[in-house]
């Protein structure tokens, strides 16, 4: 197993962690998915019936049906570091580059979808068409 060096987002080393291979001892055909869902957290999740329930955003704002404004909790990271809008811009900047996104909420956003950061822990998605959701979203509390 060998270590690799993590840099915060101003370039500093904050640590080292072990890397490797994850053993799953699950047998399940969906385990990759339960990996998945392990070792990540999208802004929001689903509920059973198809709401919305906020995960990593403590507020949801439809600004008009292309934009949405997304404000993060604070929170930590495993590690220590401090959850910010730019950790989110990165991990969406990487998503974009892959040809076929594994299924959930966070990954699978319409091509052309762009992310801006506002502030240290708000950011807004931008969307190529309107989304039918965001009528829906300004008149629940998220």
């Amino acid at each position: 197993m060998g270590y690799e060096r993590r840099w915060d987002m101003k370039g500093e080393n904050t640590l080292e962690y072990p890397r490797g291979t994850i053993h799953a001892a699950d047998f399940s055909e969906l385990n990759w998915l339960y990996v998945l869902f392990n070792t990540m957290e999208e802004p929001v999740r689903a509920d059973r019936e198809g709401g919305l329930i906020p995960s990593l955003a403590k507020e949801i704002k439809w600004l008009n049906e292309h934009t949405m404004q997304i404000r993060l909790h604070v929170t930590n990271f495993h590690y220590g570091q401090q959850l910010s809008a730019a950790n989110v811009k990165y991990s969406f900047d990487e998503v974009q580059k892959w040809d076929a996104p594994p299924p959930g909420t966070w990954l699978n956003l319409p091509e052309g979808t762009t992310c801006t950061i506002i502030n240290s822990n708000t950011l807004l998605f931008e969307f190529p068409q309107a989304d039918g959701y965001s009528s829906i979203m300004n008149q629940m509390q998220v």
